[in-house]
């Protein structure tokens, strides 16, 4: 079974700071990530609030620039995910798709995840055109997308998409919560259509392989017809890997990121949140040393 000072777990912009700054004391972390480094990161359309980039960084371009950095430090992920934690006296047992390890202390950077679809059924058949984040349909030119949420994550993922496909995005409410420039590039780009108060009450297929989605907007049933849909509805902390207890009763296990800011997901504060609690770990290491 590996053993190491640290583990961490995820490989997002908190994670990684995590990591890179752990290393500076001399302490080598294990980093576990699911799938790939980056976290939300990876669809961000413009991060124009992170300091050091007067003009904003593409938000992909960032994860490579953070994934360097990783590497030069000389940590590398492990690439599995993490489905279990148990503590014992005096460390804790991590448990993996594909092993054991274990840790003196834990850093959960594990994210968000979205909220399960409270909207009419998806159909099976098109489960693969149906997405919750938008880099999977990067690559896709001249492809009519429907975007579903009226916040950050829907109008960033629709300005992204618009570069090379028609955009829908639908608001089953009256209010926008996005950022204002958001909302003024939004309307100003001409492939993005927006529709407030326009609630999905049926999703089927067409003939031809595509989604229709049927609303009820502002009294009267409309249908958009899409290639795919995207849902940027609300996220949640996910941390179905470790139990409560162990979560909220053991002084060397640290959430940090986005699993525990709430509203609050940014990359600059996401990494802030990683630095200083390396920091803490160094130091609470020092002390028991002596």
């Amino acid at each position: 079974m590996i053993s190491a000072p640290v583990a961490i777990v995820g490989g997002g912009p908190a994670g990684i700071a995590a990591a890179i700054q752990l290393t500076r004391y001399d302490i080598t972390p294990l980093v576990f990530e699911k799938e790939r480094l980056g976290g939300l990161l990876r669809n961000a359309n413009l991060v124009e609030n992170y300091p050091g980039f007067p003009k904003g960084v593409p938000g992909p371009e960032l994860v490579e620039l953070f994934k360097r950095q990783l590497r030069e430090s000389g940590t590398y992920p492990i690439l599995e995910e993490v489905i279990g934690i148990e503590t014992s006296a005096d460390e804790f047992h991590l448990r993996t798709t594909d092993g054991e390890y274990r840790a003196w202390c834990v850093v959960i950077a594990s994210g968000t995840r979205p909220k399960p679809w409270d909207g009419p059924p998806l159909p099976p058949e098109l489960t693969e055109r149906v997405q919750s984040e938008v880099y999977p349909l990067r690559h896709l030119r001249n492809r009519h997308i429907v975007v579903i949420g009226a916040g950050d994550a829907a109008f960033d993922y629709a300005l992204n998409l618009a570069r090379a496909n028609d955009v829908t995005i639908l608001n089953r409410g009256s209010r926008v919560r996005c950022l204002p420039v958001l909302e003024r590039r939004a309307s100003g780009e001409p492939r993005i259509s927006y529709h407030a108060e326009t609630s999905p009450t049926q999703i089927t297929s067409s003939e031809g392989g595509r989604l229709l989605v049927q609303c009820t907007v502002k009294g009267e049933v409309r249908t958009f017809e899409a290639d795919h849909l995207l849902l940027a509805i609300s996220r949640e902390p996910d941390l179905d890997f470790i139990a409560t207890e162990v979560l909220e009763n053991n002084d060397r296990l640290y959430p940090i990121g986005d699993v525990v800011n709430g509203s609050c997901r940014q990359t600059a504060i996401a990494v802030g949140d990683g630095i200083r609690t390396a920091m803490r770990i160094a130091l609470k290491m020092a002390e028991e040393r002596g």
